[in-house]
């Protein structure tokens, strides 16, 4: 029959370092691990928000310009239609129809 004395180094002794070791060395580095995955999960959601975030403002702005620029395309092809509407009208009444455009106004040019 075993002794105490080899039951104690041979079984529980190894046992209680086991567990010392577990616990002194294994379950911090668990939480270490453990907390730089979730503060990459954390980082990773933020950068997609920002990026979100970034690509509704350049969608914003994109509308907007696009938006201002086909308002000026539609204010110069008006011009255009009063500048043709002018010359036929003037023509159709006998004006001569050398116009001189100066600051979006037609000026007669034939004096």
């Amino acid at each position: 029959m075993p002794s105490l004395r080899s039951i104690a180094v041979y079984g529980i002794l190894p046992a209680v370092v086991a567990y010392l070791v577990v616990g002194a060395v294994l379950v911090p580095l668990y939480d270490m691990i453990n907390r730089q995955r979730h503060e990459n999960e954390r980082n990773s959601d933020w950068q997609q928000l920002e990026e979100t975030a970034a690509r509704t403002r350049y969608d914003e702005w994109s509308a907007g310009h696009r938006k201002r620029i086909s308002e000026r395309q539609n204010r110069e092809l008006e011009a255009e239609e009063d500048r043709a509407w002018i010359a036929r009208t003037a023509q159709n009444r006998g004006f001569r129809t050398e116009l001189l455009w100066v600051d979006g106004k037609a000026c007669d040019h034939s004096q």
